[in-house]
């Protein structure tokens, strides 16, 4: 008896291998009843109603196929989610914002990413439900540095919305910078430096300055700020602006971090993320534990 029971799920190990659509039906089906939908492409009660809440709420309703996607982001296979979001970008129907900024508070990570991605390739169109999202005084933590992520997203793959963006949108996101939260102040550390460096335009096939006026705003930062955890952020992508900015806006970027380094109640981590910059600046090699210049090393 027990070797017939061993030979059948043998068997059936071996027809399934065969055959990787069914496997994956499967899976997804395991998921689907599973506590959270943490196997393969199933999601919890929740999780699957998120599109539809969206759409409710927005008074737009979500097609078979756009509900069938949003489910295949919670899918833990990264293939699966790269497809979906594909997908949903380039359907695009009025229900898709609302149904992906549905989806940025929900407690699975792969699900709230795959959201994000998809916002941010979405560009321009999804700027303005995000902003109106950020503006929520009650909006949960997770919620809101996730949309912060999707502009991230967002000035990453389109450098040429950098220069026009408006001042009261930095202003919202520069509120953000001061939150209590540590993941939000980190990802509007990273939304301002985007913002202020320079990129390149692929349309026009031009470069983009970026934001003078956020550079500024980051620059006095520097000169005020003791916050250790987002100092060597903000400090990086200005060392980055200067080294792609003419000498004269260089220059400006690099005065104000040789006055930052002299504080005297500057840490001595970020004192070092400076002087790190400032060495860039005339092409130095900085000592590295794998290669360490000679100088370095006192020959």
């Amino acid at each position: 008896f027990l070797g017939g029971f061993f030979f059948f799920f043998l068997l059936l190990g071996w027809f399934l291998f065969l055959n990787p659509r069914i496997f994956d039906r499967m899976a997804g089906f395991v998921g689907a009843v599973s506590v959270g939908g943490r196997s393969g492409s199933g999601r919890s009660v929740c999780e699957r109603s998120s599109a539809r809440r969206a759409s409710v709420r927005m008074n737009v309703s979500a097609s078979v196929e756009l509900t069938e996607l949003i489910d295949v982001l919670g899918d833990d296979r990264v293939y699966k989610r790269d497809e979906a979001i594909a997908k949903i970008v380039e359907n695009n129907e009025p229900a898709t914002i609302p149904s992906l900024i549905a989806l940025l508070g929900e407690p699975k990570v792969s699900l709230r990413r795959a959201a994000c991605q998809a916002l941010g390739k979405l560009g321009e169109e999804a700027v303005p439900a995000i902003v109106q999202l950020l503006e929520e005084d009650e909006l949960v933590p997770v919620k809101r540095a996730t949309g912060i992520k999707v502009l991230n997203h967002v000035f990453m793959q389109h450098p040429e919305m950098r220069d026009t963006v408006a001042q009261e949108r930095v202003d919202l996101i520069y509120k953000h910078l001061t939150s209590f939260d540590p993941v939000t102040k980190l990802a509007s550390s990273i939304c301002l430096g985007l913002i202020a460096s320079p990129g390149w335009d692929k349309a026009k096939g031009e470069p983009v300055e970026g934001n003078r006026s956020v550079r500024e705003l980051l620059i006095d930062y520097v000169r005020t700020s003791d916050d250790i955890a987002i100092l060597p952020t903000v400090i990086l992508y200005l060392g980055g602006c200067a080294r792609r900015l003419d000498p004269d806006d260089a220059d400006e970027i690099y005065k104000a971090l040789e006055e930052a380094s002299a504080r005297p109640d500057l840490d001595e981590i970020i004192k070092e993320a400076i002087l790190t910059e400032l060495a860039k600046k005339d092409g130095k090699d900085m000592p590295s534990l794998q290669n360490p210049p000679a100088q370095a090393m006192g020959m």
